[in-house]
């Protein structure tokens, strides 16, 4: 199994990575003057919340995420987002009290995050896009003893992210979509034996709520 894994998120990568290169050739010369473009006109205030799916070395780990920011032209969003692990990963250690009992420990990653998203691909009812974000966070084991709570292992960490996403309107408020990515840690751990380094994919439902609010409440 552990092997068949291995096999698994290295196929990811290169895939992801592949993918990434063609869509950068076709974008980067438009990319710098379509984002001058969107930055000229007047931003709204853009929030959302989102689910990442990813590994903790063989385990799955959710990445939950909430980001509010400056939308330009619908195509350019900037702002920043705090991101926590969703996920029970749970190890044992010895107790610092006695040898020979052991406690349970929680993994905890979060991190807050400056991110950027530009929209390449926009007609119709599909929407291509690529995300990315870096963050400066934490990564710790958390347990408790005799009522308290006791952080373990409590490092800095800084995380970059970046994705490849999309999706399809199925009606005028509601679309389906999901993408692919990879998250690199700048700055690991050392103190923890996981690995954080994953491919990062995504399944999603989108609600558009500001078209919603336009059409029923804005005439």
């Amino acid at each position: 199994m552990h092997k068949l894994y291995n096999v698994l998120i290295k196929n990811l990568k290169l895939f992801f990575f592949i993918i990434v290169f063609f869509v950068s050739a076709n974008v980067h010369a438009q990319l710098i003057d379509s984002i001058k473009n969107c930055l000229t006109q007047k931003p709204r205030f853009n929030a959302k919340f989102d689910n990442r799916n990813s590994f903790v070395s063989n385990s799955r780990a959710r990445i939950f995420g909430v980001k509010a920011g400056l939308e330009y032209n619908n195509h350019f969003v900037i702002g920043i987002g705090y991101n926590f692990l969703n996920s029970e990963i749970d190890k044992e250690f010895y107790s610092v009290v006695s040898a020979n009992d052991t406690i349970n420990a929680k993994l905890r990653f979060n991190y807050i995050s400056i991110f950027a998203e530009y929209v390449f691909y926009d007609e119709k009812k599909y929407q291509l896009s690529i995300p990315i974000q870096i963050g400066a966070g934490v990564s710790k084991y958390t347990y408790s003893l005799n009522n308290k709570i006791f952080n373990y292992k409590n490092k800095p960490v800084i995380i970059y992210e970046t994705a490849l996403l999309g999706h399809y309107k199925i009606i005028k408020w509601v679309a389906i979509g999901g993408g692919i990515g990879y998250r690199l840690m700048i700055l690991d751990n050392p103190n923890i034996d996981q690995q954080f380094n994953s491919v990062v994919y995504v399944i999603k439902v989108k609600i558009f709520l500001a078209d919603i609010y336009r059409d029923i409440f804005v005439k």
